[in-house]
């Protein structure tokens, strides 16, 4: 079994998971159907692999409505890349980034991760 990173918003076997969420599949699970197809598009990663790492960058956040210049470059200070924003979800950004309801932070999440 290997732990794996979702980067994205997606069901699996009846459970929904969230972008961040880390899930333990054998390997015979990745190589099929449909999370063979989340791997080759990079919304499923092996959790700790370090040649995944997506850099923040403001302009993507400043896409949010609400989300301007401040935001977006404290955001980008307290996380750096994509693969840790989406790791610490939308509840931890909510509480650490004053200004950034749930709401807010979840819309974030899921532009980062499409």
């Amino acid at each position: 079994m290997t732990e794996w990173l979702l980067k994205t918003f997606t069901t699996y076997r009846g459970n929904f998971y969230r972008p961040g969420d880390v899930i333990e599949l054998a390997d015979e699970e990745v190589e099929s159907y449909p999370l063979k197809a989340l791997v080759e598009r990079g919304h499923l990663v092996r959790a700790g692999d370090e040649r995944v790492s997506t850099p923040l960058d403001t302009y993507m956040l400043e896409k949010v409505d609400g989300i301007g210049p401040t935001y977006a470059e404290e955001i980008v200070d307290m996380y750096g890349t994509i693969e840790k924003l989406v790791e610490a979800g939308a509840s931890e950004l909510s509480k650490e980034v004053s200004g950034v309801d749930l709401e807010k932070a979840e819309e974030i999440i899921e532009l980062v991760t499409s």
